[in-house]
């Protein structure tokens, strides 16, 4: 595959116009477009602009495996949802510095557990417990005697809801 093909193939599937990419690296449209072409051969400062707008190395530029062409539906919406796009960029910016992708994975993997871990705090001190993707009260008899009936329906109601808002499960 030429350079000006892999810049089609990361440009289209970064959703950038000729243009949109022109103006990321301070050059004319026509410029990627004669480079698009094969024309024109980016210098290196260009193509290693292109690489960071793109968000990926050099290497990954050059690399020789097919690019995906298409996306899993629940994937492409979790990463189109702006709510996700900081832990995208902190899984990207992971990948920057040179983490594996098994030393991200086991990064996820301790998030997980710590907030496992959290929740399980939660339900012994106050109550709380997961249940159905939703944060809930647990039965009273779950927790020490100290701890009962010390709240009202409408405070559980309320310190849930505020947790799982906190949580992201609103």
């Amino acid at each position: 595959m030429s350079i000006g093909e892999r810049v089609v193939n990361f440009r289209q599937m970064k959703g950038f116009s000729q243009n949109d990419l022109a103006e990321a690296i301070g050059v004319t449209q026509g410029y990627i477009s004669h480079i698009e072409l094969g024309r024109r051969l980016p210098s290196f400062n260009d193509l290693d602009a292109i690489c960071k707008v793109f968000n990926i190395t050099m290497g990954q530029f050059f690399a020789d495996t097919e690019l995906p062409t298409s996306v899993p539906p629940d994937i492409a919406q979790f990463a189109i949802d702006p709510k996700n796009q900081a832990l995208i960029r902190m899984i990207q910016d992971m990948r920057n510095a040179g983490y594996t992708n098994e030393v991200i994975e086991e990064w996820i993997v301790s998030l997980n557990l710590a907030l496992d871990n959290i929740t399980d705090q939660l339900k012994k001190r106050y109550g709380i417990g997961k249940g159905e993707g939703q944060t809930r009260w647990v039965d009273e008899d779950l927790l020490p005697e100290e701890e009962r009936g010390k709240y009202s329906e409408e405070e559980k109601q309320e310190l849930t809801e505020k947790l799982n808002k906190k949580l992201g499960r609103t």
